[in-house]
């Protein structure tokens, strides 16, 4: 084991990537989420300060309140960064430094890149499938080629699917 691994090929996802791709149930929680606590924040001037604002201001306020909620849900979520080793792929939040993801390349069954047109994006997709339906979705922008990254992901002894290569 080395003290140091050497990074062979990092890149930053494109921004919201996570938060495009979230689908509509993922929503509908935090935007529920969000809701209460605006009405919670709403109930708490309301009935602990009554009569120090207008209730305009007590609504603009507690909604300003729900969305910085919402904002901390996701604030990790705005971009990622990748950096592919010898033995793992880390996927870390550019937003903040501890929050890590490190997929170990022996407990990856498969790998399938998507070109952008594939799957109607403008940049490309990496998915993980790492056994027992699981899968671990990244971005690829379009500086990083699918075919080089192919091509160090075989070179490591993976198992790569991508059209045309």
């Amino acid at each position: 084991m080395r003290l140091f691994d050497k990074t062979i090929l990092s890149w930053s996802e494109p921004l919201f990537f996570l938060i495009r791709i979230r689908e509509s149930w993922g929503w509908r929680n935090r935007i529920l989420i969000a809701l209460g606590a605006t009405l919670l924040i709403f109930l708490g001037m309301f009935l602990l300060q009554p009569g120090q604002r207008t209730h305009l201001e007590e609504i603009g306020l507690a909604f300003a309140g729900g969305a910085m909620i919402l904002f901390l849900m996701d604030y990790r979520n705005l971009q990622r960064e990748v950096a592919v080793y010898e033995d793992s792929i880390i996927v870390s939040s550019t937003m903040k430094k501890s929050s890590f993801t490190k997929i170990l390349l022996d407990k990856v069954e498969s790998i399938q890149l998507k070109r952008p047109d594939e799957w109607k994006r403008s940049y490309g997709g990496m998915i993980l499938n790492l056994g027992n339906g699981e899968g671990f979705m990244i971005a690829v922008p379009t500086k990083v080629t699918l075919d080089t990254l192919a091509n160090i992901l075989f070179r490591l002894g993976q198992t790569v699917e991508l059209e045309g290569w």
